[in-house]
């Protein structure tokens, strides 16, 4: 049986949702879309889902699923090899869209 681990991390405003969550995956165990499937069983789908969506997904930036951090054991010895990558940058700017989008929204009114 698949099994992850999911932590919130933050969350913002969103027009089109109400709220988006900032979440930190780890698959416990490895699945083909493991990750997006659990999110959706949990009535959190991952931004820009088109495959297991039915209905609206936002679309023009791709998924927004991202593998920023890789631990793995190291085949030569008892260590471990450690990569990291930023987040992409579509992040951050979705985020500070949405934010404005939604301040703006919410002041006219």
């Amino acid at each position: 049986e698949a099994c992850s681990r999911v932590r919130s991390v933050g969350s913002f405003r969103c027009l089109k949702t109400g709220w988006c969550t900032e979440v930190e995956l780890e698959p416990v165990t490895g699945r083909t879309h493991q990750l997006r499937r659990h999110l959706l069983a949990l009535g959190h789908p991952v931004l820009g889902d088109s495959r297991y969506v039915d209905g609206p997904v936002y679309r023009g930036n791709g998924l927004f699923l991202a593998s920023v951090l890789l631990d793995l054991p190291a085949l030569d010895s008892d260590g471990r090899v450690v990569v990291q990558a930023p987040l992409p940058a579509k992040f951050s700017s979705f985020r500070r869209r949405e934010e404005r989008r939604w301040s703006r929204w919410h002041s006219e009114g």
